[in-house]
């Protein structure tokens, strides 16, 4: 499968906004891709932060869950950040074990991306004392 068919990776500021194209994630052999460029991603940035849009997924696999906890971890130890939007309310109890529900910032990329830029901004005020956002500053 064409890997630009299952997700497309567009940065906006200092979020990376990751779109499923509609597809059914239970279909591993698409997981693996969107998962491949998504690691990509990770790995080649510097805290890195991601938007993942689930508004066109209609299914999803506990190995899914599982590989999205694990990308959630790398993010977080690598300085950066995972949160998620438009997630179906169908699929919503498969990311509950997982605690993944609670990185849900919204309905849709236009509500989600701007909350999720103030928490960024919120973080790095908090974190440095001032009101100078770096991870805004260096983005931009």
């Amino acid at each position: 499968m064409n890997r630009a068919k299952s997700i497309s990776l567009v940065k906006v500021g200092p979020v990376t906004v990751a779109t499923f194209e509609p597809v059914s994630l239970a279909d591993d052999s698409v997981w693996q891709e969107a998962l491949m460029r998504m690691r990509e991603f990770v790995d080649g940035s510097e805290a890195p932060h991601l938007l993942l849009d689930w508004h066109w997924v209609d299914q999803v696999t506990a190995g899914v869950v599982l590989d999205l906890e694990a990308l959630v971890n790398a993010i977080d130890a690598g300085g950066g950040s995972l949160r998620l939007c438009g997630l179906p309310e169908r699929l919503r109890a498969a990311f509950e074990p997982a605690l993944l529900d609670r990185l849900d910032v919204g309905e849709s990329v236009p509500d989600a991306l701007p909350r999720y830029v103030r928490e960024l901004r919120d973080q790095a005020e908090a974190n440095t004392g001032d009101s100078g956002c770096r991870i805004l500053q260096n983005s931009t």
